[in-house]
């Protein structure tokens, strides 16, 4: 990495994009009368007046999870993770930048368009690079608890995102916020455990008892 001093900078990306579209689909769903947040699903907020916001969100957080991924490039030197990590969260993030730019259809629809299909297989990145990065981490922890985290939100993600589709359409919304909450936090919390390890790059080069859980 030709820029260490910037890739360190960009590490609270992840919490910082992760927390922020939490909280802007939270507050734009609050503020539409006829949107129904146990219902309707965070992509239909792109839909009619005002679905700028969440095109917008989708798109910045996107940016964010691939400057992110960036610096993770740099954290993960070495070890199992090293190439594996980095190009997740980065496909993590194009699905979320190609989930704002195809919009969806709405739901429910006796017909598809071309842009609604290319943002249901945005979604599929999204989701599945998440969850296959929540495996990829977990191996990285040497401490149990920090890897079961990462395993248990590999398996609550697809899980809750398949009962999102295969459930009733009456909680749709409420599946998918679980799904979406349960995987957004994970990356938060691995974004901050980057960016404390990137202020000590010794830790980074020859693992010390102050970082255990981070680096083999």
């Amino acid at each position: 990495m030709p820029f260490p001093g910037l890739a360190r900078r960009l590490a609270p990306c992840g919490a910082v994009g992760a927390l922020l579209f939490v909280a802007v689909f939270l507050v734009d769903g609050a503020l539409h009368a006829d949107y129904d947040p146990v219902r309707d699903t965070v992509s239909e907020l792109a839909l009619g007046p005002g679905g700028w916001i969440q095109v917008t969100n989708f798109v910045v957080t996107g940016l964010l999870m691939v400057a992110f991924a960036v610096s993770l490039a740099w954290t993960l030197r070495s070890g199992r993770s090293y190439h594996w990590a980095p190009r997740l969260f980065a496909a993590f993030g194009v699905g979320l930048v190609l989930s704002g730019i195809f919009v969806t259809d709405p739901v429910p629809s006796d017909t598809t368009t071309t842009h609604g299909d290319l943002h249901l297989a945005a979604g599929l990145l999204v989701f599945g690079s998440l969850t296959a990065a929540c495996f990829v981490v977990a191996r990285r922890f040497p401490d149990r608890r920090w890897a079961w985290y990462s395993r248990a939100t590999g398996i609550a993600v697809p899980v809750l995102f398949l009962a999102m589709g295969a459930g009733p359409p009456a909680v749709m919304g409420l599946l998918q916020r679980a799904s979406i909450i349960a995987g957004w936090s994970w990356v938060a919390v691995i974004s901050v455990r980057a960016w404390s390890s990137n202020r000590h790059p010794r830790s980074i080069e020859d693992p010390g008892p102050d970082d255990p859980e981070w680096d083999e």
